[in-house]
């Protein structure tokens, strides 16, 4: 069949469909890529690229919708609307930590603090007190 023959409509809506099936591919492979992030190679940094591929997604999908409006594409539109919009919100509300209030701050002295070693050994600040290098703390929680 030669493209030439087709009717406006139909190259229109031809066009479309790439778009289409393009922005639900952008759109679905976003949070796939999240999903393989945290569960395959475990690595659990707040993911940028999430909320600017969702919205290509989106804009694709809203291109698809001005080349041919029908009831499938306004749908798939509307979701990817509340999707990307989730994103949004997900990235820059809910991964925001809190600042930090706690008693340690730089110039002042550490505060007293008694802990046991994996040993069951107690150490406390003043083990540390009568030390000539600067000490470094570190509390590692363990892998779970």
């Amino acid at each position: 069949m030669d493209t030439a023959s087709l009717a406006p409509a139909e190259t229109r809506r031809a066009a479309g469909r790439l778009f289409f099936w393009l922005g639900i591919a952008v759109g679905v492979l976003a949070v796939a890529g999240y999903v393989v992030q945290i569960l395959y190679f475990k690595y659990l940094v707040t993911p940028w690229y999430l909320p600017f591929v969702g919205t290509l997604g989106l804009v694709l999908l809203l291109a698809a919708v001005m080349r041919q409006r029908s009831w499938g594409r306004i749908l798939a539109s509307g979701f990817f609307v509340l999707l990307a919009g989730f994103e949004w919100l997900f990235v820059f509300v809910f991964c925001n930590l809190p600042g930090y209030d706690g008693p340690v701050s730089v110039g002042y002295p550490f505060p007293e603090f008694t802990t046991s070693r994996a040993d069951g050994s107690p150490v406390s600040r003043d083990l540390f007190r009568n030390d000539k290098h600067n000490t470094v703390l570190v509390f590692f929680r363990g892998r779970w």
